[in-house]
């Protein structure tokens, strides 16, 4: 079995991290033939260069929909390479790559019911992985000062700002983490889980629009 990858970006971004590089290392540990042949610098779904796909059984794209995606995805099909796409937002430019893949992986099933039957008939749910680290649980719950962390995309900072008079008005210690410039700290794997063990209170901002209904409860399951 030889599988190849072909994400949307490198391993800071989590749907690329959880759903192509973790289980692309967890097949080699399998002593299975993974390889990742297209990785952008930047987050991007465009494919803006043509890869040839060669000596491999199946190829997995990873949110790529547009550019030189569904050619080169045509290509595999044609050379007999089994196509499986894998997704974790509803992205209807995607329909091309939906129709043309032999199996489509989703995070939710919230996500699959957005689909057609067609394609729900070839839709797989596997839930997004979790990262948290090994025996990661909070002990110590003694403090003066009861500490609030507030952690999410950039899409819901000014949501974040607005909490802030509400929560310290009460006396908590209020901490926004992002990748927003004015956030109190920037968000980063490397410090994230030491920050929610800290924590009292987490609050992760969602909201009712489909795009997060689709997700699954990936960041609620890892605090």
């Amino acid at each position: 079995m030889k599988i190849k990858w072909i994400l949307v970006n490198g391993r800071s971004t989590p749907s690329s991290r959880i759903e192509g590089y973790i289980l692309h290392e967890w097949l080699l540990k399998q002593e299975i033939d993974s390889q990742i042949v297209y990785s952008p610098a930047s987050y991007n779904p465009t494919m803006v260069k043509p890869v040839i796909i060669e000596d491999a059984d199946t190829v997995v794209f990873q949110k790529v929909c547009l550019g030189y995606a569904k050619e080169v995805a045509e290509d595999c099909k044609k050379r007999g390479i089994k196509i499986i796409y894998y997704l974790s937002d509803h992205v209807p430019e995607a329909m091309p790559m939906y129709n043309i893949c032999d199996a489509l992986i989703m995070s939710s099933e919230y996500l699959m019911k957005t689909l057609p039957p067609y394609l729900q008939e070839k839709t797989f749910i596997i839930k997004d992985a979790y990262e948290t680290p090994k025996d990661f649980y909070k002990t110590d719950y003694s403090t003066d000062q009861i500490k609030v962390l507030w952690f999410g995309t950039l899409g819901g900072w000014d949501a974040a700002v607005k909490l802030r008079p509400s929560i310290e008005g009460l006396g908590y210690k209020y901490t926004m983490i992002s990748a927003h410039p004015q956030a109190n700290k920037q968000w980063s794997l490397d410090t994230i889980w030491n920050d929610i063990k800290e924590a009292d209170i987490v609050i992760i901002p969602s909201t009712l629009t489909e795009y997060d209904k689709c997700k699954d409860e990936n960041r609620l399951t890892q605090t």
